[in-house]
């Protein structure tokens, strides 16, 4: 197997195109739901998780998130605000924020509003 370096459409593509001609339901409704992005905006995305598992205001740089996952500050901005947009729980939402300068995402907190300080992706309806 080469050893290549893939970014999520990439991979998503590649997936598709060898599943093509599988008649196996389960692999067609994989097949579907990762290109929805339907895993993308789950709580258990592993990027999430990264973000997050330190607890409130620990911070992980960008360089990791992209050396880890392939991620950019465009995909883990928006992995960051579909789990925030989409939280079937407000209570559950969890506010990561990026600090452009030095290049840190920070932990700020968990539930329905945003913690002080946070500068981050808010819904539009709840902005003010």
């Amino acid at each position: 197997m080469a050893d290549t370096k893939m970014t999520y459409g990439q991979a998503v593509k590649a997936l598709a195109d060898a599943c093509k001609s599988s008649k196996d339901a389960s692999v067609l409704a994989a097949l579907d739901t990762i290109a929805s992005g339907r895993l993308r905006i789950s709580a258990a995305n592993p990027i999430l998780v990264t973000l997050t598992a330190g607890g409130i205001g620990s911070t992980v740089h960008e360089d990791d998130i992209y050396k880890k996952y392939h991620s950019g500050r465009k995909d883990t901005y928006w992995i960051i605000a579909d789990a925030i947009k989409l939280a079937s729980d407000k209570n559950t939402r969890q506010w990561v924020d990026f600090s452009v300068t030095t290049g840190l995402y920070t932990y700020k907190g968990t539930g329905p509003v945003p913690p002080k300080g946070y500068t981050g992706y808010v819904p539009k309806i709840e902005r003010k």
